[in-house]
């Protein structure tokens, strides 16, 4: 199953928050529909990239990224309170825990520009069979002489292979790999100074 995010944009304009960019009429609506004024979704560009929502929603989302171990920088702090009159109406009737949102939350964009990936670690585990769970050391590389016939399990429901193995992924630069930096440059960083840009964003299962 997929995760999806979504993420809008505010900027701080004269002490109060303000979408951004500009928001648009809905371009699914008929031409004798009134028109709906809709807020402009960012983050396409790195469209079900869900390292980078595990790094964003600060645990494992799901998907390919089951078993990771990442770094809980981020924490959700839901909607913030001090949204524009836009937002605020609009996000009441979107974001709706009872269809599969979770995980709301905002950053300031400053906070992703000065995250320091290369300074976090992300592991992962799994299980194994008794006869070759000496090869792994906990939170050291994938161990090299890995049999290539062997198995490794994400669940520990079958008693033929009890043992939990847990090894490193590198770095969380690695793990991310470009995708925040290409969410900063093409989506965030054009939208103003990264001091007065705010991304909301939530996730949906």
């Amino acid at each position: 199953m997929g995760v999806d995010m979504y993420m809008y944009a505010e900027r701080l304009v004269q002490e109060s928050w303000q979408p951004v960019p500009e928001p648009e009429p809905d371009p699914w609506v008929e031409d004798d529909e009134e028109i709906e004024i809709i807020p402009v979704e960012l983050g396409d560009i790195v469209c079900r990239h869900h390292r980078l929502y595990s790094l964003l929603a600060g645990t494992e989302i799901g998907g390919t990224c089951r078993n990771d171990e990442v770094p809980q920088i981020f924490t959700p702090r839901g909607l913030p309170k001090d949204m524009s009159k836009f937002y605020a109406a609009l996000f009441q009737d979107w974001y709706e825990t009872d269809r599969g949102d979770f995980g709301a939350s905002w950053l300031m964009v400053r906070e992703l520009v000065d995250l320091d990936l290369d300074s976090y670690e992300v592991f992962h585990y799994g299980y194994v069979e008794w006869d070759i769970a000496h090869l792994f050391t906990d939170g050291q590389p994938f161990p090299a002489d890995f049999p290539k016939d062997a198995r490794i399990y994400s669940l520990s429901d079958n008693p033929d292979y009890p043992v939990k193995v847990r090894w490193s992924m590198g770095t969380l630069c690695e793990y991310v790999d470009y995708s925040l930096q290409l969410l900063l440059n093409e989506d965030l960083l054009p939208l103003g100074p990264p001091d007065e840009v705010r991304v909301i964003y939530w996730f949906n299962w």
